[in-house]
């Protein structure tokens, strides 16, 4: 379908005088300011930094620990979740009848409503957990950024970790992550499962993707690094993911089991050294993933995955410590219900070693792994000081976010997160290829076309919240230009699709062309081809992965630039970028590699044009 709407006017011809462009930077700087002097306004909730590892224990973690029936201690090593934005029965039972650790938070719990409601609904659980036995949940969610986020209106909706890489910045990595957390922990929220420290050495993986830093793994474990750092300053617990790495797989492990044939040389020289500096970066937890890895399962048969396997999950412990949590991932996905079912593969990672084990909706098999376990401690299977040793971790973890002992507050004023998240996303626009088109100026009446995939297919690829701000490209370039027609197109573009595309190409001053995982969507190629065949000025941006180029780069639009993302302030800054608005530059620099051309590190030679027009 296409429309036609009208936007802010802006000059009609030529490009704005060097004094316009000042009134513009003027105008954006006043207003960033006055938002972060009302922002320093609000009061940040308990909170104090999380100590590198977890705290030592206590006298009062000693007590609880004694106190706790074997059943309380079982459910303290459980974190499970529920469905809508109110506390259901099953989840309060499984609260007071297994006294379980934590809640893990999903999109349909917390993506609606205000930071009110989401106080109100995380109040509610703990108020529940408090009345039993006095012991407070952790209550988590996965806020990465990107296409994966939970929390939606109660927070800022922040540029994804390849945005992050595109800027190189560890200090920004810092940065963003203390303002995610204390939105977080504003809210009650004590553990963040991030950040993400797989190396995405697959261009096709279906599951990482931009949710990873980029390919490098010394880059992937500064930045990764940086944002523990930061994340746990704030106040919020880190859990790095997803051990041993999942950024060379080919499979989506929430649907079955992905089998990573890597040797010991690859996993040390590319897997492993984010989590190494994770752990050295003080990291509470690591998650693992549901991967097999035959080199770390050797002797215990094939279809093992990582994440239950006694000899990973030794290696594991290795690594972290006994003074770190190891996290499991969601116990009701593919790659391990298939063979183990929920229950089985819960004990097989508790026996492993595994401290919190996490249980994505069904609470009839929480119930089912709870009974499993406690068996398994009454005939012996799991000596009790094993359990012990995962409960007394899982207490420090929450004396360090004040769940266990007295909070300290902290008082520090911080920095307003829409100023963070439009940082990360500009500095983040990378420009891979242009001919003498960007930065384009086209007079207010003069017609630029938008041709976007449909947003309700994009919503099945990626974590949609409501937003505050644009939701599409074309939301976008409405926004600054006066004179936009739209077009939605699917995800594989039919030839009715690519009709109207080409329709409203012809005569226009410009085409944006938004493509999405056009590596596994190759027919957006044909679309971008037919575009460029009418001749009209083709910009395409990537409005997640930068490995659209490979696909789109033959029909030659005249640039390709991406933001590695579609959250509102990514698509803000690719706005402001097609048009030079601000001296917004592509100064992005690629966090992985396109083609011998493009490694990783490339970064467009001249912002000239947008500087100095």
């Amino acid at each position: 379908m296409t429309t036609l709407a009208p936007g802010r006017k802006r000059p009609a011809t030529g490009r704005p005088s060097w004094r316009a462009r000042l009134a513009v930077v003027a105008t954006v700087a006043t207003a960033c300011l006055a938002v972060a002097i009302d922002a320093g306004h609000a009061q940040v909730g308990p909170a104090r930094p999380v100590v590198p590892g977890l705290p030592p224990t206590s006298p009062e973690v000693e007590r609880i620990i004694g106190a706790m029936p074997l059943a309380g201690k079982v459910g303290q090593v459980m974190v499970v979740a529920f469905a809508g934005d109110v506390p259901t029965p099953e989840v309060l039972s499984l609260i007071d009848d297994l006294r379980v650790g934590g809640v893990i938070l999903f999109q349909d719990n917390v993506g609606r409503g205000s930071a009110a409601r989401v106080r109100a609904l995380v109040g509610a659980l703990q108020s529940r957990a408090r009345r039993g036995d006095g012991v407070s949940l952790l209550l988590a969610v996965d806020q990465e950024g990107g296409p994966v986020v939970r929390v939606g209106e109660a927070a800022t909706l922040f540029p994804g970790a390849m945005a992050i890489g595109a800027t190189g910045s560890e200090a920004l990595a810092a940065r963003a992550a203390a303002a995610v957390a204390r939105e977080l922990r504003d809210v009650g929220i004590t553990m963040n499962l991030g950040p993400v420290v797989d190396v995405n050495s697959n261009p096709a993986n279906p599951v990482i993707g931009t949710r990873s830093f980029g390919s490098d793994p010394a880059m992937v474990g500064r930045l990764g690094a940086a944002a523990i750092r930061g994340q746990q300053a704030a106040g919020v617990l880190a859990i790095a993911k997803h051990w041993p790495g999942h950024g060379d797989a080919s499979i989506d492990s929430h649907l079955a089991l992905p089998l990573l044939a890597l040797d010991r040389a690859h996993l040390d020289a590319i897997e492993s050294p984010p989590f190494r500096l994770a752990v050295e970066a003080g990291v509470a937890g690591v998650m693992t993933a549901h991967v097999e890895v035959p080199v770390l399962t050797a002797g215990e048969g094939s279809g093992v995955p990582a994440s239950l396997s006694p000899r990973a999950l030794r290696e594991l412990r290795d690594l972290v410590g006994e003074d770190r949590l190891i996290v499991s991932d969601d116990l009701e996905m593919g790659a391990v219900i298939d063979r183990y079912g929920t229950p089985g593969a819960a004990v097989r990672a508790f026996l492993g070693g595994t401290d919190l084990l996490l249980f994505r909706r069904d609470a009839k098999l929480a119930r089912q792994a709870h009974a499993e376990i406690v068996a398994a401690v009454r005939r012996g299977t799991i000596p009790e000081a094993r359990l012990d040793a995962s409960v007394r971790r899982i207490l420090r973890a929450k004396v360090a976010v004040g769940l266990v002992g007295d909070p300290v507050l902290d008082l520090a004023v911080p920095e307003a997160p829409a100023i963070v998240a439009a940082e990360v996303a500009q500095r983040s626009i990378t420009l891979v290829q242009s001919r003498p088109l960007l930065p384009a100026w086209p007079g207010a009446d003069e017609r630029v076309c938008v041709v976007q995939p449909r947003l309700r297919e994009v919503a099945g690829q990626e974590i949609v919240v409501p937003v505050s701000g644009p939701a599409t490209l074309g939301e976008a370039v409405i926004e600054e230009h006066g004179t936009v027609q739209v077009v939605d197109v699917g995800l594989s573009p039919t030839s009715a699709d690519r009709a109207s595309a080409t329709a409203c190409a012809r005569g226009a001053a410009l085409v944006v062309v938004g493509t999405y995982e056009a590596i596994r969507f190759a027919g957006q190629r044909d679309l971008v081809a037919a575009i460029t065949g009418t001749g009209a000025p083709t910009v395409v941006v990537a409005l997640r992965s930068p490995y659209d180029y490979g696909v789109v780069a033959p029909a030659r639009p005249d640039a390709f630039l991406t933001g590695y993302g579609m959250r509102p302030a990514t698509l803000r800054a690719l706005v402001r970028t097609i048009f030079g608005l601000g001296g917004a530059a592509p100064t992005g620099q690629l966090p992985v590699p396109l083609d011998d051309a493009h490694p990783v590190g490339w970064t467009y030679p001249s912002p000239g044009p947008w500087l100095f027009p």
